[in-house]
């Protein structure tokens, strides 16, 4: 008989959210366990798929202060409380986002212990993808069920400092103690966190990198007589910088064809930026394609011969699976030096500095669009071993599950 491991995600299964991230993973865990998924961010029009719970945040009033009020009787929210208060800065915006967090984490608690089988299970497996408020709710009370595990994977919003507001992220000392396993996707992150808590390394932090499926078995040949093609595939938000790409490429003398990938806040305003900064340069051409499922950005690869793939990210949770889509390929990569992007970058690309200007990230797309036939191939040729290295589900998600089996 398999054991129960309860897996909490935001939207998986559904689309969006980390669905590109543990799509692959998710069949490893169900052919070892029994496994039944907590999706907390589902929206009222989605069905639900299979063995699901749906666990939505309270909006009730009355809900959110009997949270209150249990959180305020826990010794967790007093300690960090006082943390706050020595740290010398924004202590009264620190401590009511401290209370909305600690709230929302007891009243999660709550409707997860009602919804499972929690107070019964022997040897049951709570697997949070997130270290987030969530993962705090059941960490806070954990001394109340010894016969299960607790698991989660910290990516990068609850991981780094500078992704939290205030320059916080609240109440990782309490979640660590009661933690069995934290399990980090960066080499860069699981370095951070164990400086940032003066933790000494071990069995509790293990770096189990996300990879994707294996599509091909080898990587695809380009003639480079064709027209030079440049691939960007994130978010339209701010930390993605993709200005930053239209910047560099009005400085580029060479054709190029600038293909965008994704959607955000920010698209019309940099389309705009783009018709007037790019409208006149008849060496560049560029397309908007917008949000595509993965398995649709698969296809495009499969399809749309590409050159480079192009990232000038401020700041990264891990690995980028968008990067790894490219290696899958043998598609060369332009990336900014920010968390695991150097060890993805290594001889199959060029590694700009952590803040390139345009200048630099235009000097990298001339370099790449002149390189002789030999080198660019052998680029070619390393960006797909790196995948199989590196980002080959098919060996990168056992290890995860061995890991759980473990506990």
């Amino acid at each position: 008989m398999k054991r129960k491991l309860y897996l909490i995600t935001k939207t998986f299964p559904h689309e969006g959210g980390e669905t590109a991230f543990l799509s692959p993973e998710f069949p490893y865990l169900s052919e070892n366990f029994d496994v039944t998924v907590v999706t907390t961010e589902q929206t009222a029009d989605e069905k639900r798929m299979g063995s699901e719970i749906s666990i939505i945040p309270q909006v009730h009033l009355l809900d959110k202060l009997s949270g209150l009020l249990r959180f305020l009787g826990n010794a967790d929210a007093w300690r960090e409380f006082a943390d706050i208060i020595r740290s010398g800065h924004d202590r009264l915006a620190q401590i009511c986002r401290g209370l909305m967090f600690g709230t929302a984490a007891e009243n999660f608690y709550r409707r997860l212990r009602k919804e499972t089988d929690m107070c019964r299970e022997t040897d049951a497996i709570y697997y949070f993808y997130w270290a987030d408020y969530k993962c705090f709710g059941l960490t806070m009370h954990r001394s109340k069920y010894p016969h299960i595990h607790v698991v989660a994977r910290t990516h990068g919003y609850e991981l780094y400092d500078e992704r939290e507001l205030y320059g916080r992220q609240f109440f990782k000392p309490q979640m660590d103690r009661e933690l069995d396993c934290l399990v980090f996707v960066s080499e860069y992150g699981k370095n951070y966190y164990l400086n940032r808590y003066h933790k000494k390394d071990g069995v509790k932090y293990p770096l189990h990198r996300l990879g994707i499926r294996k599509h091909t078995d080898k990587a695809p040949w380009i003639a480079r007589d064709q027209e030079f093609v440049l691939v960007s595939c994130s978010n339209v938000v701010d930390i993605k910088r993709i200005d930053l790409i239209i910047d560099g490429l009005a400085l580029v003398e060479e054709p190029v064809r600038w293909i965008h990938i994704g959607d955000g806040t920010l698209r019309n305003s940099l389309q705009d930026k783009a018709r007037e900064i790019l409208g006149r340069k008849k060496n560049i051409t560029y397309e908007w394609k917008g949000t595509m499922p993965n398995h649709a950005v698969m296809e495009f690869y499969r399809q749309q011969p590409v050159h480079c793939f192009i990232t000038t990210t401020s700041t990264e949770g891990g690995n980028p699976v968008s990067i790894q889509e490219a290696l899958s390929y043998g598609i060369p990569v332009i990336g900014t030096k920010v968390s695991d992007i150097p060890f993805m970058v290594e001889g199959n690309g060029i590694l700009l500095s952590e803040n390139p200007d345009p200048q630099e990230i235009a000097g990298a797309i001339s370099r790449m669009c002149r390189m002789e036939e030999k080198a660019y191939n052998d680029w070619r040729e390393k960006a797909y071993q790196k995948f199989i290295s590196a980002y080959d589900a098919d060996k990168l998600h056992p290890e995860m599950v061995k890991e759980l089996l473990e506990l």
